[in-house]
Order: C-alpha cells, then structure tokens, then sequence
C-alpha cells in the first residue's frame, strides 16, 4: 500500500491588537493665586451694645469701662467727644448666657465755634430722658454761646457752624468736615440702665489725614 503523509501547515498566530498611543492625563485647570484681603481703611468708626468698638482702619476692639466714668473717645483740632459708663447686667441666648458688662449711656460733644473759634458749643445726649419708646422731649440739653439749649424728638438747633437734629431717639451733630451720630436703644438690662447709645464719627474730604484726630 502506498503510505499517505499528511503536510500540516504551520497554526497561524493572531496578530496582537494595535497599541494605543498612551492618552495623557485630563488637564488641570491652574488655581488661582491665593489672594489677601487687606482691610483698607474707612472715613467712620462706631461704638455700639456693651461697646464693641469698630476703628476706621478695620481693628476691633472690647471695651468695658468703670461705672460712672467718663472717657474721651474722640478729639479733633477744635471739637471733642466725651462717653460715660455704667454697669449692667444683662442676658444672651435666650437666657442661657448672663453678662457682667458695661453701657454708654451718655454723650457729651464741646466745640470752638463762630469767629476764630472764640465761642463754644456743648451739647450733651442723656439716655436716661429716654422712654419706654426710645424717645423724649428732654434728651439733649447744653449751652451754645452760654445760652441754654434744650432738643427733644424732631427738635434741631444750630450754634454757628454746629448744626444738631434729633429725629425719635437718633441724634446728628454736624461741625466742619465731622458727623456724629448718636442712637438711643433698649437695653434689656435685668440690672442697670435700661437704654444705651450706639456712637459713630464720620469724616468728609482728607480732614483727618491733615489734621490727625485720636482718642480711645
């Protein structure tokens, strides 16, 4: 018999799948610079509550004061402001916090007035006047040129170039390039006055970079 030889062909391999090209990272957005807040300075400053006192080149402050003393907060070339405290105790959270502080509550404002400042101004805000409605017909009394002055709600007297208006319980002292405003507010005191006065100054123009007034 002849033999049969039987021929394999060689298995063909499978050719390996095409390499992808290796994919980059997703691209990240850079992050903005850090960036720092600088308090820039303000043309006001305020005192307010038990005081919390708020300066015109952004500091803070807390203040407690003695009972019954007075504090000059404010001086300028001409013009002065003058604070009294006094102690209260009071209640925060409901109830939950009590607190051993201290109020302004009067506000005691002397000018050099008329000609060559040769004339003077005082006029003092007292809480006390005040009603249980935060307003009263004797809140301001003091002297201009050494006549007495007396303004209650919706009263406004001028003294030369001092100009004083109170409306309900918030009084406005307008001399040269400086405001005052005094706020007359409840307490709630469970022990002590039971108004307060909530202070701010304001300055127009570049008075104060000339002229440098300071206090407390």
């Amino acid at each position: 018999r002849g033999s049969t030889v039987a021929v394999m062909s060689p298995a063909v391999q499978p050719s390996p799948p095409p390499r992808m090209p290796p994919t980059s990272p997703p691209s990240r957005t850079p992050s903005p610079p850090v960036q720092w807040t600088e308090l820039e300075p303000t043309d006001s400053n305020k005192i307010e509550k038990d005081p919390h006192l708020y300066f015109a080149h952004g500091g803070r402050a807390d203040f407690r004061g003695r009972h019954l003393q007075l504090y000059n907060f404010f001086s300028a070339p001409g013009l002065s402001a003058n604070l009294r405290m006094e102690n209260a105790t009071f209640t925060l959270h409901g109830g939950r916090l009590t607190v051993d502080g201290s109020f302004i509550t009067e506000f005691h404002l002397v000018a050099r007035v008329g000609l060559a400042g040769r004339r003077w101004a005082n006029f003092s805000y007292w809480a006390s006047e005040l009603n249980e409605n935060s307003w009263g017909w004797r809140v301001i009394n003091g002297t201009c040129d050494r006549r007495r002055v007396r303004i209650g709600k919706g009263g406004d007297k001028r003294c030369e170039e001092l100009s004083v208006s109170m409306q309900m319980s918030t009084a406005t002292f307008i001399v040269g390039n400086w405001t005052a405003v005094v706020r007359g507010t409840r307490t709630f005191a469970v022990a002590g006055p039971q108004h307060r006065l909530d202070v701010s100054f304001s300055v127009h123009g570049d008075y104060a970079a000339r002229n440098l007034p300071h206090g407390l």
